[in-house]
């Protein structure tokens, strides 16, 4: 089977940069400003991305937590 992931440090690199951008972006986000926007269909696109996203980290955080890694504590 190949692994992909392996031996590629660079991809693994940038997908953590992106994580610490996303979690910046969304402690930046004005929630409240959100209920007050004209554009419900956005406002709700938002909600549901959040949602998707938390269930895919807990999706995510689970298989880690199966593997029993020593250096992964969750």
């Amino acid at each position: 089977m190949i692994q992909p992931f392996e031996h590629d440090s660079r991809y693994v690199r940038e997908l953590l940069a992106s994580i610490r951008n996303l979690h910046l972006d969304l402690a930046d986000l004005p929630l409240p400003l959100l209920e007050l926007t004209k554009d419900r269909e956005l406002s709700a696109q938002v909600v549901a991305g959040l949602k998707l996203l938390r269930a895919t980290l807990d999706v995510k955080l689970h298989e880690l937590r199966k593997v029993k890694s020593p250096s992964f504590n969750a």
